[in-house]
């Protein structure tokens, strides 16, 4: 998958000195229909209508390799317990996905950041452990390109009419 940015976001990223912000924020869409927006920065933000909630946490994008995606790895404080009933009532898949921002209205309140620069593709939970501080995670994209299709085989049993 490639992954375009803006020239001005790359020419950011050379710099020595920047004036641009960039932050990450992850959505985490829980199977009952709930969706936790949060983003690793100081304050709430604003990305395009929708509060994201400061928290801090650390995401590890997965690696791209000739067979596809490793896995990512995501750390999320939890110190004041917030994420605790979520996870204890999870009953099915959990999806995350990631996005990289930069400000577009810094003296808003809260302040926007709507421009969006990269976007991921949903990130399904694999693995996830906590304690009273943090929650870690293991996530990988659902590899379809693995996956046997057609479904079924031709075979005797499955197409009587082909043979």
């Amino acid at each position: 998958m490639v992954r375009a940015i803006s020239t001005d976001v790359k020419a950011a990223a050379n710099a020595r000195e920047t004036g641009i912000i960039l932050l990450q924020a992850i959505d985490i869409a829980l199977p009952n229909g709930t969706t936790l927006y949060v983003v690793n920065n100081p304050e709430d933000i604003s990305i395009n209508g929708q509060t994201y909630t400061a928290v801090g946490f650390q995401f590890d994008m997965p690696e791209e390799t000739e067979d596809g995606f490793s896995t990512a790895r995501a750390t999320i404080d939890n110190v004041d317990q917030w994420l605790t009933p979520h996870i204890r009532s999870l009953a099915g898949p959990v999806n995350v996905t990631v996005r990289v921002v930069s400000e577009s209205d810094l003296e808003a309140d809260p302040p926007e950041f709507d421009n969006v620069e990269f976007v991921s593709r949903p990130i399904r939970l694999r693995d996830a452990t906590y304690n009273a501080s943090v929650l870690r995670g293991v996530l990988s994209y659902n590899d379809t390109a693995k996956r046997a299709w057609p479904h079924y085989g031709f075979t005797p049993n499955h197409f009587q009419g082909l043979f």
